[in-house]
């Protein structure tokens, strides 16, 4: 999908959920830069479970490592309501670990699209519009609620995400390499059906 030079972001309420207050102002800035109203913000799930239940959102974007549980398992918890504004909205999930079991648990938790920080203006935007714009239905199971991965791709926006100025130097002791934006893109895009006659 190309990029939609047109997409209207100036009726988009979004809670942005990070306890880092510098990503806050970031996020808050480039969605300015889009034309989207101020974003709300909370600084972990609990408080942000409050303004959800309280407030009208159309746009989540969640840190994945919260100060008081991990960023699953509130998108767990949004997709558990039973308002359909809550249970259905678009979820961004941000990591600066993107290591492919936190990839796998942004997804499995029922996220829309997982990105890479820091975050550039271009990759949040092409994310955004592709999240926006994707027919996805949801599936509905005991065990998980999100969008559905079983339709024809058609691929990622373009736009890359893919940036020399990325973190380097070592940020602890990972188990596994970090994934690249390009990576995570391609573990999150949906496999391709087949279709049987």
């Amino acid at each position: 999908m190309a990029r939609s030079a047109n997409a209207n972001f100036s009726k988009v309420q979004a809670l942005i959920v990070d306890s880092d207050n510098f990503s806050v102002e970031i996020l808050r800035q480039i969605f300015d830069g889009f034309g989207m109203p101020e974003a709300a913000s909370a600084s972990d799930g609990e408080a942000a479970m409050a303004v959800l239940q309280n407030g009208k959102f159309d746009l989540l974007v969640c840190e994945a490592m919260l100060k008081d549980m991990p960023g699953a398992n509130l998108v767990r918890w949004v997709r558990s309501q039973a308002n359909p504004r809550l249970r259905y909205m678009p979820i961004l999930m941000l990591t600066g670990h993107t290591q492919l079991g936190n990839v796998e648990s942004g997804r499995d938790s029922g996220v829309n699209v997982v990105i890479k920080k820091p975050v550039s203006p271009v990759v949040l935007y092409d994310r955004l519009v592709w999240a926006a714009d994707s027919p996805r239905p949801f599936v509905e199971t005991e065990t998980y609620v999100g969008p559905d991965r079983r339709f024809k791709f058609t691929g990622m926006p373009e736009g890359g995400g893919r940036r020399q100025t990325d973190l380097v130097g070592d940020i602890g002791d990972a188990k596994e390499p970090n994934l690249s934006q390009d990576e995570i893109d391609g573990f999150m895009k949906p496999a391709r059906m087949m279709v049987f006659e």
